[in-house]
């Protein structure tokens, strides 16, 4: 899916068991790929095979609902991810994030999201 750019977004749901301090860093690759979120892969030959070249994404800025509470950023072409900082209550929580252009309109949901309890 990364490779062609499939536009999606996820709903995900998230345990909280504590009030506290969560870093979200949202990914359109796996972060061991060290690729940054408006880079394009390249073609790559493997043992059965060859990976399709991989497009590229206009990135401007990340958006993350959490809840009812929406939060945007601006992303550098450096960025290997969309880092978000937020306070959880206790229970269940519905997330969404993804990537916008540089008009601010969608281009695609976070494939992989990392969780961290601060």
């Amino acid at each position: 899916m990364g490779r062609e750019g499939i536009s999606f977004r996820n709903t995900y749901i998230l345990a909280s068991r504590t009030l506290f301090n969560f870093l979200f860093d949202n990914e359109i690759r796996p972060r061991e790929s060290g690729f940054k979120l408006s880079q394009g892969i390249p073609e790559k030959k493997v043992a059965d095979g060859t990976f399709i070249k991989g497009v590229s994404f206009p990135i401007h800025s990340a958006r993350m609902k959490v809840g009812n509470e929406e939060k945007s950023i601006k992303t550098l072409e450096t960025d290997v991810a969309a880092n978000f900082t937020l306070e959880l209550a206790k229970g269940d929580i519905e997330i969404q994030s993804w990537f916008n252009d540089d008009k601010e309109e969608p281009i695609l949901g976070a494939y992989y999201m990392y969780v961290t309890k601060m």
